[in-house]
């Protein structure tokens, strides 16, 4: 009775997404910079255990929108 009430409710639960989800979130060729922000943000909001710290290089790393990522540099320079 416990696996059937299990197996009936797993599908509709979300669960908590993972650092390796957040990673997989790369920004495809042609793909907006709003729709992929949107959808990187969500996953990371939908986290319970991924920290800030552990998010900003995942971020650089996926973030392929060239112009972007020089204002961040140069954000990132002038702290």
């Amino acid at each position: 009775m416990k696996v059937t009430f299990i197996k009936n409710f797993e599908g509709t639960c979300t669960r908590p997404a993972t650092v390796e989800e957040l990673r997989r979130c790369v920004q495809k060729e042609g793909e907006s910079t709003r729709r992929w922000l949107q959808q990187w943000a969500d996953i990371w909001n939908s986290s319970l255990a991924i920290n800030f710290d552990e998010t900003i290089p995942i971020f650089w790393e996926n973030c392929k929108f060239e112009p972007l990522v020089q204002k961040l540099m140069r954000s990132k320079e002038g702290r």
